[in-house]
């Protein structure tokens, strides 16, 4: 149920405002319910003791005291409304230690393909309002999964370089469509981060050659995209600058320096969840406030240095057991997953994501399968 509303509900996609739909109370009411459903889980999922602190569940703990302790800083400082409301989109890390009580494994194929499949939708829709209403297609229709699809791309780019993408039925087609979705998004970070994906695949890959292979794969989708908003070669380069992406790079210029203020304010610690300036800009009048494009930077100035390095620090830990672990079986869409997960760390570096439900959501199926796998391994004895 949870996934069903996370994938396909369509508040927080900004296409909507050229339509003249705002979205603020739509976001507030879906992320309640997901919020309600989420506290229902905890309650009948509430195991009789929390798991011991080995290797595989030490990442759950510190990220787990990373956000507490960040929670309990916003409580005390901040307004206590703004830290739960914050607070909120992180309650799946409480589902975290939870995981064992889940017997199965998740289909990560059949689930990126739904995502796939709903956002295609959800794209034809727009663009089909959009030439109704405008008589030109959006040149621009990031929706608010759309970050996802990195997931969705790096398991299935690393089906093609492990030769296991005939196992997956349509799996060539699924992996155009998510491609051709980052494209039409036009977001930079999210093609940061696509191109992330693409060397790491690269470099882990034993099959180097088959990025040649793809090449013509990725010019095909390049093509399409062009046809579908209306581009030519002559005239993508004056399309994609000018002052509407000049004045996104300034705005991020000066939202870096709020937030650097706030490191240089309380770089311990950091300002808590909940934290805002009301002297910034227009930002108290919105219903989250505490939200900032540079998502990744303004979590690191709610949380101060010493739980950054912490929180990083599970990362690293969750690689080194990946990489290092004796497999017990195929773990290879684990490890896909995982650069899926690092390249939305990556996006959020300049865009919202990482603070959103949707991140936590996302962190929580891939501990499902990974603590299943690893559910023995330990660093004295892998």
């Amino acid at each position: 149920m949870i996934l069903i509303i996370a994938f396909i509900e369509p508040f927080g996609d900004s296409i909507l405002l050229s339509y003249g739909i705002t979205y603020d109370i739509g976001d507030i009411i879906v992320k309640n319910i997901i919020s309600s459903l989420f506290l229902l889980l905890i309650v009948f999922s509430f195991p009789s003791s929390l798991p011991r602190l080995s290797s595989v569940y030490l990442p759950i703990y510190l990220f787990f005291f990373v956000v507490f302790t960040a929670f309990a800083n916003g409580l005390i400082f901040n307004i206590p409304r703004n830290a739960l409301n914050d607070f909120t989109s992180f309650l799946p890390i409480i589902l975290l230690f939870f995981v064992r009580n889940y017997v199965f494994d998740l289909d990560y194929i059949k689930l990126s393909k739904f995502l796939i499949v709903v956002l295609a939708v959800k794209y034809l829709i727009y663009q089909s309002f959009t030439i109704g209403i405008f008589g030109v297609p959006s040149w621009k229709i990031l929706m608010k999964q759309s970050p996802a699809l990195l997931v969705c791309f790096s398991i299935l780019l690393g089906r093609v370089f492990n030769s296991k993408i005939r196992d997956v039925k349509g799996g060539y087609i699924y992996l155009f469509v998510c491609f051709f979705l980052i494209l039409v998004a036009q977001s930079r970070m999210l093609i940061i981060s696509t191109l992330f994906i693409i060397v790491v695949n690269i470099l882990i890959s034993k099959r180097k050659r088959v990025i040649l292979y793809l090449l013509p794969f990725f010019v095909i989708s390049f093509f399409v995209f062009l046809s579908a908003q209306d581009l030519t070669l002559d005239n993508i380069l004056d399309h994609y600058s000018g002052d509407l992406f000049d004045e996104g790079l300034e705005y991020r210029n000066i939202q870096f320096h709020e937030i650097l203020n706030r490191i240089t304010e309380s770089p311990i610690l950091g300002k808590g969840l909940g934290y805002f300036n009301p002297k910034y800009l227009d930002y108290s009048q919105f219903a989250k406030p505490y939200q900032l494009e540079l998502d990744l930077f303004n979590f690191i100035s709610k949380i101060g240095t010493c739980l950054s390095f912490i929180y990083f620090f599970g990362y690293f830990l969750i690689l080194v057991i990946l990489f290092l672990a004796k497999k017990p079986q195929d773990i290879n869409d684990l490890i896909l997953f995982y650069i899926g997960v690092i390249s939305l760390l990556i996006y959020s570096v300049g865009q919202t994501f990482h603070q959103g439900y949707l991140f936590w959501l996302i962190l929580l199926l891939f501990f499902i399968n990974f603590t299943k796998r690893f559910s023995k391994f330990n660093f004295n004895n892998e």
